[in-house]
């Protein structure tokens, strides 16, 4: 499994995906704080504009807060580009017909997709974390960020709300041999789960509770809060893998 797993780390390094991936993540762990930085400047140099439209404009203070919105905000935006640069990991080999050939030379399915699911859990690890701790390094230079409550578990449930899609695009690319299939099995829970959060106190239960991280900063809601949420990702993690594995067992490739 080891070897296939370096197998699937040189070839992305070689097609450039890792590198595009990472600069993407870099750079939106660079602009989290340097919008929040630069808003009041720009707002200063409109403000005259804006007083001509009759909107006064006064003095915007920014803090750490503003630093870490943009974070979340940008947590989206990185979340895509992962899915898009890494959905056809299945089926590119499914296309290529590259899996049969080492099946038949004795590697067995469950290491094929135990490394490519390890080799999407390590590089979002990887990514993910880089991506917070740039972040947060400009944020500790710029402003006090001792007034961030629950920092750790905040970050870790963006963490996990990334298995979870990761789960996913692994469950879907067993399904489904094309990328769009993929795309759409990874884009349309989030989108269910969207619209059914908007539904009073429905939106606790579900994954994209786990993105609002905000409130567990600014000290609105406690790890408690997002109990339920957590319970059913993971779950949801779980039986997705397994329906992968069950499913990986008797696809023909």
């Amino acid at each position: 499994m080891m070897t296939f797993l370096n197998k699937e780390i040189t070839e992305h390094i070689r097609d450039g995906k890792i590198f595009v991936c990472a600069c993407v993540f870099f750079l939106m762990g660079i602009l989290s704080p340097a919008i929040a930085k630069f808003t009041p400047d720009l707002y200063e140099m409109m403000s005259e504009e804006l007083n001509e439209m009759g909107m006064k404009v006064s003095e915007i203070k920014v803090t750490a807060f503003d630093s870490y919105a943009q974070f979340y905000k940008n947590l989206p935006i990185t979340i895509i580009v992962f899915v898009l640069l890494f959905a056809g990991i299945f089926t590119v080999e499914y296309q290529k017909q590259t899996l049969v050939m080492m099946i038949t030379k004795g590697l067995s399915r469950m290491k094929v997709l135990l490394a490519k699911t390890l080799f999407l859990i390590l590089l979002w690890s990887v990514m993910y974390f880089g991506y917070f701790f740039i972040t947060q390094g400009y944020t500790m230079y710029f402003w006090d960020t001792s007034v961030a409550k629950n920092m750790a578990f905040a970050v870790m449930i963006g963490y996990i709300f990334g298995i979870f899609i990761i789960s996913l695009m692994v469950m879907f690319s067993v399904i489904t041999n094309s990328m769009s299939g993929v795309l759409l099995g990874c884009g349309g829970p989030v989108v269910l789960y969207t619209m059914l959060a908007i539904i009073p106190k429905v939106g606790k239960y579900f994954p994209t509770k786990l993105l609002d991280g905000m409130s567990l900063l600014r000290g609105e809601l406690l790890p408690k809060d997002y109990g339920w949420a957590l319970g059913v990702t993971v779950f949801l993690i779980v039986i997705n893998f397994i329906i992968a594995a069950v499913l990986f067992r008797k696809k023909a490739l």
